[in-house]
C-alpha cells in the first residue's frame, strides 16, 4: 500500500518494507458537520471554572470498521489521552486530593459535593460515556462506508456565538499520531489493517443473485414427476 499525504502518520514507516504498488491511500483530511444524534456527548469541554486546572474533551475514533472512544484529559501541562476509564481513574488519582476524590467517586451525586466537583463530572458519567459509545457502534462503522475512509474523528466544538452552541465534527482521514492512537493498535497491525479495509472498499463482495424456486429445483434434480408416478 503507497499512502499520499501532506503529514506524516506513526504507521507511515512500515511503507518502506515493502508496497502493493496496486492499493493507493490518498490521505486527504476534510472536516464534515454531523448529526448531533450520534454522539453521546455527556460531558463536552469540563473547563469547570477559571481557576480549575482540570480539563478534558471528549471523542471517538473510528478505525478501520471499529470505534475507540478516548477522553482527552488534562491538569495544568500534564495531559493524557484515556481509552478507558481506568486511564481515566488514573489520571484524576494522580491530580485530584482529597475531597475531590471522594467526590469523583460517589456515585450517588450527593448534593454536599456540587461545589467541590460537579455532578456531571463523576466516575459514572464518563464510564457511561465508553458505554453509549459502544452501544451506537453499528451507527457508527456506517460512517466508514459513507466517507470510504478507514479513519475518522467524530467530536464536537463550542460554536463562538450568541448562543455559544455546540456543534459535531468528523474529520475524515484524520492525523491519530497527536491522540497517541500507538497505545491502542501497534505500527505494523495499524498499517496492515488499513491496507486490508481499503481493499475490501476497493473490492466489495458481490451479493448472491435470488434464484427463483422452479430453477432451484431442477438444479437439484427435482421435476413435477418427483413425487408422484408418471402416466403408463
Amino acid at each position: 500500500m503507497r499512502i499520499i499525504s501532506t503529514f506524516h502518520d506513526y504507521y507511515d514507516v512500515v511503507q518502506g518494507q515493502g508496497q502493493d504498488l496496486d492499493l493507493v491511500y490518498l490521505r486527504t483530511p476534510k472536516e464534515v458537520v454531523c448529526s448531533y444524534r450520534l454522539f453521546p456527548g455527556f460531558l463536552g469541554n469540563l473547563n469547570w471554572d477559571k481557576g480549575s486546572r482540570f480539563a478534558a474533551n471528549d471523542c471517538v475514533i473510528g478505525f478501520c470498521g471499529k470505534i475507540y472512544p478516548l477522553f482527552a484529559l488534562s491538569y495544568g501541562e500534564d495531559h493524557a489521552f484515556c481509552y478507558n476509564i481506568d486511564d481515566v481513574d488514573s489520571f484524576v488519582n494522580k491530580h485530584i486530593k482529597k475531597r475531590r476524590l471522594k467526590a469523583y467517586y460517589d456515585n450517588k451525586k450527593h448534593y454536599s459535593y456540587y461545589q467541590i466537583w460537579p455532578k456531571a463530572w463523576i466516575r459514572k458519567s464518563f464510564d457511561k460515556f465508553f458505554v453509549s459509545c459502544y452501544e451506537r457502534k453499528d451507527a457508527f462503522k456506517q460512517l466508514f462506508y459513507d466517507h470510504r475512509t478507514p479513519i475518522f474523528v467524530y467530536e464536537h466544538k463550542k460554536h463562538v456565538g450568541p448562543n455559544h452552541t455546540y456543534k459535531y465534527y468528523m474529520v475524515i482521514d484524520a492525523q491519530l499520531k497527536s491522540f497517541e492512537f500507538f497505545k491502542v493498535i501497534d505500527v505494523f497491525t495499524a498499517f496492515q489493517e488499513i491496507q486490508m479495509f481499503l481493499g475490501s472498499l476497493a473490492v466489495p463482495l458481490k451479493e448472491m443473485p435470488v434464484v427463483p424456486d422452479r430453477i432451484m429445483l431442477e438444479a437439484k434434480g427435482f421435476n413435477k414427476w418427483s413425487f408422484r408416478k408418471e402416466k403408463s
